[in-house]
């Protein structure tokens, strides 16, 4: 197993994100994880160990205010400015990119997409957030969905979600999934979707 390493990303002066890297040798993808506000780095667990291990490229980072990142409770506002801006350093390696956001952070998702290099997403309970939906275009790009919302998707913030997105789009339903992230890891059906999603869509 490739060992984490740390990684920083420069925002602005006094504003610098931190976080890991796992990058396995001949790794042909990035996949950049984004957790939910108020959380931290660690909501995904060994998620990007066991994405490293199939061979992929991991960065996963706290958002400013978040964990070890500079900063304080990270501001709605701000987000996508700061997501575009490490999107940017790390897609100067020339390697398509992807993203795992969680909860509100699926917002950004909406608007970064293949004109960014980002081709693909995987996004987890979504919840469509207007303060940053409203700062840009849609963004085509293809994302799977996961979620344990209710027995039906009607009236639910994934269903908000889902049918705010461009471009094509898979909606992955299981009731683990209301347990958070963590439902993925404890899921094997979930977490095969997870590992095949990228295996098959991050080209």
């Amino acid at each position: 197993m490739a060992s984490r390493l740390a990684v920083e990303f420069t925002l602005a002066p006094e504003r610098v994100v931190r976080g890991f890297r796992i990058a396995p040798d001949g790794s042909s993808g990035t996949v950049l994880f984004l957790h939910d506000l108020g959380k931290d780095l660690d909501e995904f667990g060994v998620l990007p160990d066991l994405l490293a291990e199939q061979g992929w490229d991991v960065v996963c980072i706290d958002l400013i205010g978040h964990g070890l990142s500079d900063g304080d409770e990270q501001e709605t506002t701000s987000l996508l400015a700061d997501v575009r801006t490490i999107i940017g350093q790390l897609s100067e390696a020339g390697r398509p990119l992807g993203l795992v956001a969680s909860g509100t952070t699926s917002s950004v998702s909406s608007l970064v997409g293949r004109a960014d290099g980002v081709v693909t997403h995987v996004v987890m309970n979504p919840v469509l957030d207007d303060a940053i939906s409203s700062q840009g275009q849609r963004a085509q790009a293809t994302r799977m969905v996961l979620h344990g919302d209710g027995e039906t998707l009607m009236g639910t913030p994934t269903q908000k979600y889902f049918q705010f997105q461009l471009g094509e789009k898979m909606l992955v339903h299981n009731p683990v999934m209301s347990k958070g992230v963590t439902g993925v890891l404890a899921e094997r059906a979930l977490l095969a979707h997870f590992e095949l999603f990228f295996t098959r869509y991050l080209k």
